[in-house]
């Protein structure tokens, strides 16, 4: 089951086991290839526990290229954290900076509590205007779907609070 599947709780549950866990998974590219292992590990358990000799081959080998990718994102991190942040293209952020994932929890749950303190729709609107770059950090579907529903439901609410 991939990770935009599960309960919000259960999703930051398990970005922060992670975090615990795996202290030296430091950046966004590591855990995007910590994704894809998982993903390969879990393809090669579900093939193992179908007796499917031919899915399980595949696996193996998607498995090992992970790892080495893995291997490649660290490499190629501690390469970037050895430029100056002024002399990096934006591209490079994933390489240094923390995987998102590790605090967009956080991070809606504060955006959620401001929107419930939002008295007019004039409020709301520079609010959503002012919260721009940090909405855009909340990027694990479902959290972003409670957001954005919380968003609407607070205009409507505020509309109708209006007339």
């Amino acid at each position: 089951m991939p990770t935009e599947n599960l309960p919000d709780n259960a999703t930051n549950i398990m970005a922060q086991a992670m975090k615990q866990s795996m202290p030296e998974l430091k950046t966004q590219v590591q855990f995007t290839a910590f994704m894809a292992g998982f993903d390969a590990f879990r393809l090669l358990c579900n093939s193992i526990f179908a007796c499917d000799l031919a899915l399980e081959g595949q696996a193996i080998d998607a498995f090992d290229k992970s790892l080495e990718a893995m291997r490649v994102a660290t490499k190629l991190s501690k390469q970037f954290e050895e430029i100056p942040e002024s002399e990096r293209s934006p591209s490079a952020n994933q390489f240094v900076e923390a995987p998102l994932q590790f605090g967009e929890y956080d991070l809606q749950k504060k955006l959620l509590s401001e929107l419930s303190h939002l008295t007019s729709t004039e409020d709301l609107n520079a609010w959503y205007l002012g919260t721009k770059e940090e909405r855009e950090k909340v990027i694990s579907q479902s959290l972003r779907n409670i957001l954005f529903d919380e968003i609407r439901n607070r205009q409507d609410a505020l509309k109708k609070a209006k007339r």
